[in-house]
This record gives C-alpha cells, sequence and structure tokens, in this order.
C-alpha cells in the first residue's frame, strides 16, 4: 500500500508542473484507498470520522483536485453506487 502512495508521489516529482503540497488528511486517505474503490461512507468509517462536509471539505475534494483519486461514475457523482479509488497514472 506504501508503495502505491510512494509511485504516486514520485510521479508527481517527475513533472514540471508546479503542484500543491499533499495534505496529511490527503495522505491518509490515499493510504487507505490501495488498489481497491470505497463508498463515502465506508471511506468516513475506516477514517474514523462521522461529519460528511468536513470529510468532503478536507478529503475528498482535494484528493480529487489534485488528480490523486477519481469516481468510478464521474457523470454522476450523486449516484448511490458511487465509489472512489486512486487515479491510475502513466
Amino acid at each position: 500500500m506504501l508503495e502505491i502512495i510512494l509511485e504516486s508521489l514520485e510521479l508527481f516529482e517527475n513533472t514540471d508542473l508546479v503542484i500543491e503540497p499533499v495534505s496529511d488528511p490527503v495522505k491518509k486517505l490515499i493510504s487507505l484507498l490501495g488498489n481497491n474503490e470505497y463508498s463515502f461512507s465506508q471511506l468516513m468509517n475506516m477514517m474514523g470520522l462521522k461529519h460528511r462536509d468536513t470529510f468532503r471539505k478536507n478529503y475528498i475534494n482535494p484528493a480529487i483536485e489534485l488528480g490523486l483519486i477519481e469516481l468510478t461514475i464521474p457523470n454522476n457523482k450523486n449516484s448511490p453506487k458511487q465509489k472512489y479509488k486512486l487515479k491510475k497514472r502513466l
């Protein structure tokens, strides 16, 4: 699992883009994802969090904006079957 995080971070180091630093909450989130897909509720439970808005603001949205995670149903963000996974890097 840590290897996946390291590979993701190394990919960012090898680009010429200016990238915002990855916050500790986002690092924790991507470390939990591994190669699996999880729903919003599953991720909150795994992290021991209860406040949905805070989880979305501090964990999910920054990870999506940084291109670290992606939605499994991108065309329907509010789908009850929506899950999150690490974004594949080339």
